[in-house]
């Protein structure tokens, strides 16, 4: 697939170009990869976002879980000591 920039300031060319060059690639060949990095890391920020959003809801789940345990182990105690004075 292609993709046709069009209206770039020549200096940005000139940059682009010279980096390129430095990295030993034509600018063709230096585009495509940041091309190719910047879909990988927005790809890699989104899952990052929802692994953070999982991560939060399951910490709220665990406090909730922990309140219910706390309140079955106080009635289990209070039926245990009921026990024991009869």
């Amino acid at each position: 697939m292609e993709i046709l920039i069009r209206n770039l300031e020549e200096s940005t060319v000139n940059t682009l170009d010279k980096k390129a060059q430095k990295a030993g690639m034509s600018r063709q060949e230096y585009l495509l990869m940041h091309l190719n990095r910047l879909a990988v890391v927005d790809a890699y920020r989104e899952e990052r976002e929802e692994y953070s959003t999982l991560v939060k809801n399951i910490g709220v789940i665990i406090g909730n879980n922990t309140e219910q345990l706390q309140k079955v182990a106080e009635l289990m105690e209070e039926i245990t000591d009921k026990m024991e004075d009869k």
